[in-house]
């Protein structure tokens, strides 16, 4: 279902308030739903007692559309985050998606593919700290990830939505 691509990944908590500086007591990547506001945070970052609450929604990370970026040598460059559609170096059939640069730490994308005629396998590896491959294999498949710095991502979610 589409509404329910948040794998067991990424657990969240339900408040009747936004996050503080001083909600700390949470792992990283921790989803905060503020239900009287309607409004969501994901904790990035937890030092030295303060947590790091970004707000998503409709001006937030997950759904600013960004535009479409090509693999090349299996990578791609974004400009930052948010929503990007990918596509395979060349209009291939295949590729695989090894490393994402132009992100800072914290930072969230979220892909999917360009169309549902080329896949895309996001691959794991040095750059891309995920579970196993996942193809994004039509154009309802999204996978979602946050920057660790150093052009590494790690995996916050994925669904294939078929």
């Amino acid at each position: 279902m589409v509404g329910l691509w948040w794998s067991s990944l990424v657990k969240s908590v339900l408040r009747s308030v936004p996050p503080t500086g001083s909600d700390a007591g949470f792992a990283v990547p921790e989803i905060w739903i503020d239900a009287v506001a309607n409004r969501a945070y994901i904790l990035l970052d937890v030092t030295a007692g303060v947590a790091t609450w970004r707000e998503i929604g409709s001006s937030g990370p997950f759904y600013a559309s960004q535009g479409e970026v090509t693999i090349a040598g299996g990578i791609v460059a974004v400009t930052g985050p948010g929503l990007w559609t990918i596509d395979t170096e060349s209009d291939d059939p295949t590729d695989e998606l090894d490393k994402i640069t132009g992100l800072v730490a914290g930072e969230v994308v979220l892909l999917q593919p360009a169309d549902n005629a080329r896949v895309t396998t996001v691959t794991p590896g040095a750059f891309m700290d995920l579970q196993f491959d996942f193809p994004l294999d039509n154009v309802a498949a999204k996978f979602a990830l946050i920057s660790a710095g150093s052009d590494v991502c790690e995996e916050l979610s994925r669904a294939s939505n078929t």
